[in-house]
């Protein structure tokens, strides 16, 4: 009996020891669930939610020509950065709370390979429900993609890793 035990304690063990670890994790705890489109011919729109002790993220990231293609559809204003190549959105809510952050000042962030980073004033899309800015971001390469709410002296951040179709 102890036998069994102790093999079902190692088994159990191993398996935690050789999980792979997230890393889209950033702050304190957290964790990211990516979504996104693979059928042929479907726009190309992956979506990544992000959490910690504070800020819940759902982030999507998407070329220029799919993100104008979109505004097209929903017969929205083209809005689009001239000289960007990627439109980040993000839907920001309070963790635990759910309660959607709209009025705080908000920025999105991102950090090449190289350590180049770029930090843009987000803009909130209130028909969308979605905080967006335009990067330059180069394609096969992995970037820290992260957005910072900021409200007075406090400052809150939350993001994940992306590798640039």
């Amino acid at each position: 009996m102890k036998r069994r035990v102790l093999v079902a304690g190692l088994a159990i063990a191993a398996v935690l020891a050789f999980s792979p670890v997230s890393n889209g994790q950033h702050g304190q705890g957290g964790g990211e669930m990516q979504h996104g489109s693979t059928q042929p011919g479907a726009m190309v729109m992956e979506s990544t939610e992000v959490f910690n002790q504070e800020l819940e993220a759902s982030f999507m990231v998407m070329r220029n020509e799919n993100h104008r293609n979109m505004l097209k559809n929903m017969n929205l204003k083209d809005d689009i950065e001239p000289g960007t190549t990627n439109n980040i959105m993000v839907k920001v809510k309070e963790y635990p709370s759910g309660k959607e952050i709209t009025d705080e000042k908000v920025f999105l962030r991102a950090v090449a390979p190289d350590g180049n980073e770029q930090v843009k004033t987000a803009t909130y899309k209130g028909g969308m429900n979605t905080w967006d800015a335009y990067f330059i971001l180069r394609e096969n390469e992995k970037y820290e993609i992260s957005v910072i709410v900021g409200q007075g002296d406090r400052k809150r951040s939350v993001g994940f890793i992306h590798n640039v179709k």
